[in-house]
């Protein structure tokens, strides 16, 4: 097990043929760990963030999402590049040398109970990188409405808009469907999620 900084500094913990807090090695499996600290879902606090054990962080470091397994929307801070290439760096020394076939995270292998890495981590970018295969990932799609788009707190007209109208030709990554509402992550003007929310799919084109 290892701790990777958001400078992208490795500091080992355990071997990883030993038994460490939170980690257990076994044949054909590599358990993911590398989080970006203890902080866990983020609440607001004025016009910042806080963690559950009172850590501020600032808001141009979180982005708002949907943990996978249900958890209600809220703030989640985003991984660095450094910490990413380095976790990509260890993870595939290690698959090498253990012949490693799948690589979960905490929250798969506890649903419910631990919510790391999180909405911020994009684990279908990391393992495919590491297992150097075609990033497949979420479809990234355009809104395509002269009026604008609502987007929503669920999956229907009846649910409050979480945000301004998303403007024509905003990008989104599409994560999920019901019915022909499509759960979205609107993209910044640097590509990264910034928050999420329910949208009509008849709105939106492949981009």
């Amino acid at each position: 097990m290892c701790a990777v900084r958001q400078g992208g500094v490795a500091r080992g913990q355990e071997p990883v043929d030993r038994e460490g807090r939170h980690t257990i090695f076994r044949p054909q499996q590599f358990c993911d760990r590398h989080r970006n600290g203890e902080l866990g879902p983020l609440k607001k606090s004025g016009v910042g963030w806080v963690s559950w054990t009172g850590v501020p962080v600032e808001s141009s470091k979180v982005i708002e999402a949907r943990h996978k397994f249900g958890t209600p929307d809220c703030g989640w801070e985003v991984f660095t590049a450094g910490q990413m290439d380095t976790a990509i760096a260890a993870a595939q020394a290690i698959c090498a040398e253990y012949a490693i076939e799948d690589i979960l995270g905490h929250d798969d292998i506890a649903p419910g109970r631990k919510s790391d890495p999180g909405p911020a981590w994009d684990m279908a970018t990391f393992k495919a990188k590491v297992k150097g295969e075609p990033e497949d990932g979420d479809a990234v799609m355009t809104v395509n409405s002269p009026n604008g788009l609502n987007i929503r707190s669920g999956a229907g007209a009846a649910f409050p808009a979480v945000r301004e109208i998303l403007h024509d030709g905003t990008k989104v990554l599409m994560h999920e469907a019901s019915g022909r509402w499509r759960y979205v992550s609107v993209l910044d003007a640097s590509g990264q999620p910034d928050f999420s929310g329910w949208v009509h799919g008849d709105w939106l084109v492949q981009a």
